[in-house]
């Protein structure tokens, strides 16, 4: 009898807690060796815009694009097609916790919000302006509360992919350094230093 007692309270007073499920912030990278740049970043839009995603970021050796989680594996199917991957990466982070805490944090503003919303009404004409000036601050946190939740969410629900461009027989410029000692030029050192 008590146990049950105890698991409808926890049910009662923390649903979000142990109902909610686990929510991720998920990313991937991939180094990709292509042919042609524009032609890549083309097909990459393109698929984009089909699975309902958008381009955060583009440069001539980059572009990050950010699709619903439910069209992750067909994008990551066509990129393999796109050119040969020389590298994959997968980051994950578990946001849970800091959703829980959050929704927690929320509920106990939103309380003391009500309270002081009480308590201005039956303030004196004295107290109402330091009574405003928490009612006014507390607002502020609890919009904070909000927007971070609201971020979390977006962020779940969506995947970021990162794909760094490696244009193949793209030729390598042979850099000669003049220096006016010859064991400098010997050695090689000034390729090894333009190099890196």
């Amino acid at each position: 009898m008590n146990l049950k007692l105890i698991i409808l309270s926890l049910l009662l007073i923390f649903p979000g807690i142990i109902l909610s499920a686990e929510k991720r912030i998920i990313s991937y990278a991939y180094y990709l060796y292509i042919n042609d740049v524009d032609e890549t970043v083309n097909k990459i839009r393109q698929l984009t815009d089909k699975h309902n995603g958008y381009v955060k970021h583009l440069t001539g050796k980059k572009i990050i694009i950010r699709i619903p989680v439910k069209g992750v594996k067909s994008v990551k199917k066509t990129i393999s097609s796109l050119g040969y991957i020389n590298d994959e990466q997968m980051y994950s982070k578990n946001i849970s916790e800091s959703l829980a805490y959050l929704n927690t944090r929320l509920r106990v503003k939103m309380g003391m919000l009500k309270n002081l919303y009480k308590l201005f009404d039956m303030a004196q004409f004295t107290q109402t302006l330091a009574v405003e000036k928490e009612i006014g601050r507390i607002i502020i946190d609890v919009e904070k509360i909000k927007g971070t939740i609201a971020y979390y969410n977006e962020m779940s629900q969506m995947v970021e992919l990162k794909i760094f461009f490696n244009q193949q027989g793209r030729q390598r410029r042979s850099l000669r350094i003049q220096t006016r000692w010859n064991w400098v030029r010997n050695l090689g050192t000034p390729q090894l230093m333009v190099q890196w």
